[in-house]
Formats: structure tokens, C-alpha cells, sequence
């Protein structure tokens, strides 16, 4: 069987054209403006809650729902701790990541099946590339501070080792505004990515890659926790080796 049979026998249609798609799309916009129902269901398709909460059975699904929703906030609650520490941060912003996200995705989620919350690997990154920004930015200037010293030596200035600091400024940031810069920073990646609908790239991603993605970043997040489970200090490592040196410190 060739390519045009396997097409004919399954019915196969070809997607269509992204500009097609989009003409499709402009004309439904303005379609839903020139009609009251067709408006409602335009907006509602951007708040799913102003659909199903109406239609909510209280009688029948709402106790129910409080014990599905005690019993995934009991889960919550050590795990957001958990992945707080995991990014570097004090726990009570993973408390209030799991929190505000689930008002969030109640307004504009479209599943009830759905927990939303802190995530192992997206926590473990971020706390990677903090520490990396934060390196950067101690290395700058450490270097602007060789740097002064250098040029005064070269201009015969006394220099006060005491008051170094006023005369290099130094970037003050804390940990806890680099994980909120990061993460705007990654929205608004996302946003640009979701209007540029690259999400095809996804299928080039083969299922023993993300099985071993995934296997991976689980080492990394047991590596990154055993010290604070067996309550060892360990040197902050990167780079190459780093799940090995995290071992050989520990034993």
C-alpha cells in the first residue's frame, strides 16, 4: 500500500492552510459582534466558568468536590513547600503558586479533572537558572571592582578597601525577584510561542527523548533534596559532574 491509498482508505484530509485558517478566524471575530448570542458565546469561550457554573448541580456535586478538592489541597501543601525550597525560595511562595493558580484556572480552565500547581522539573530550572544569574551577576562585579582598583593604580589614587562598594554599585537583587523575572520572562516567551503556533515543533520530540528528559530531570530533583532529607550541608555545585560531586559530598 502506498502513500495515496493509505490516504483514500482512512480518509485522510490534509490540514488547512494557516492562511485560510486565519481568514476563518477574523470572520468568526466579526461575525460574533453583529449578533448578541454569537457575542455571548465568544466570550464565554474565554471564560469557560460563565458556562458550567450556572448548569452546576450544588445539590448533587458539591460535597463531593469539597472532599476532592480537601484531599487535593492536603497533596498540595507539601509538595508546593517542597518545590519552593527545590526553586530556592521561601515556602510560603510555593503555598501561594498553588494557591492563586487554581483561582486562576477555575475562571479560564477548561477541564474539571485538571490540578494545577507547582511542577518538579519547572521548579528545579528555575532555581538552576537564578543561581546562574545570580553568579553573573557577583562575577561582574568582582570584576569591575579588579577593574578600579586597577585604573586608580595606574592613576597613583589611594584607595579605600573599606568604602569599595561606594565607588562600584553593585546590582542589588534578591533571589526572590530573579525567580519572579524568570517566570514573567518564560510567560511571556510562551505567549509569543502560542501566537506564533510553533507547537508543531513538539512532534519532532520522539517519545524516547522526553522519557529520558523526564528520567533525568528526576535524578537532578532527588539529587537536589537529599541534603535537606538527611540534613547534610553541601557546597552549591554546577556545571558538569554536578550529580556526582552532590554524592561525594554527601557520603
Amino acid at each position: 500500500m502506498n502513500q495515496e491509498q493509505f490516504d483514500r482508505t482512512f480518509q485522510f484530509q490534509p490540514p488547512p492552510k494557516i492562511a485560510s485558517k486565519r481568514k476563518k478566524q477574523v470572520l468568526q471575530i466579526f461575525d460574533c459582534l453583529t449578533a448578541p448570542e454569537k457575542l455571548f458565546k465568544f466570550i464565554i469561550s474565554f471564560f469557560p466558568i460563565l458556562s458550567w457554573l450556572p448548569e452546576y448541580d450544588f445539590k448533587s456535586n458539591l460535597l463531593g468536590d469539597i472532599s476532592a478538592g480537601i484531599t487535593v489541597g492536603i497533596v498540595h501543601v507539601p509538595q508546593s513547600i517542597a518545590y519552593a525550597i527545590l526553586t530556592g525560595v521561601d515556602p510560603v511562595y510555593g503555598l501561594y503558586t498553588s494557591f492563586f493558580g487554581v483561582i486562576l484556572y477555575m475562571i479560564f480552565g477548561t477541564s474539571k479533572y485538571v490540578s494545577i500547581g507547582s511542577f518538579a522539573i519547572i521548579s528545579l530550572m528555575t532555581g538552576v537558572s537564578c543561581r546562574e544569574i545570580y553568579d553573573s551577576i557577583e562575577r561582574d562585579f568582582i570584576a569591575a571592582e579588579i577593574r578600579y582598583v586597577d585604573q586608580a593604580h595606574h592613576k597613583h589614587i589611594n584607595v579605600d578597601f573599606n568604602n569599595l562598594t561606594d565607588a562600584v554599585q553593585k546590582i542589588q537583587v534578591s533571589h526572590e525577584e530573579l525567580v519572579q523575572l524568570v517566570t514573567l520572562t518564560s510567560g511571556i516567551i510562551q505567549i509569543i510561542m502560542a501566537l506564533l503556533r510553533v507547537e508543531f515543533m513538539a512532534s519532532y520530540l520522539s517519545d524516547q527523548l522526553v522519557s529520558g528528559f523526564c528520567t533525568g530531570a528526576a535524578v537532578h530533583v532527588v539529587a537536589v533534596q537529599v541534603n535537606k532529607l538527611l540534613q547534610v550541608e553541601v557546597a552549591k555545585t554546577s556545571g558538569p559532574g554536578d550529580l556526582i560531586k552532590v554524592s561525594f559530598f554527601i557520603t
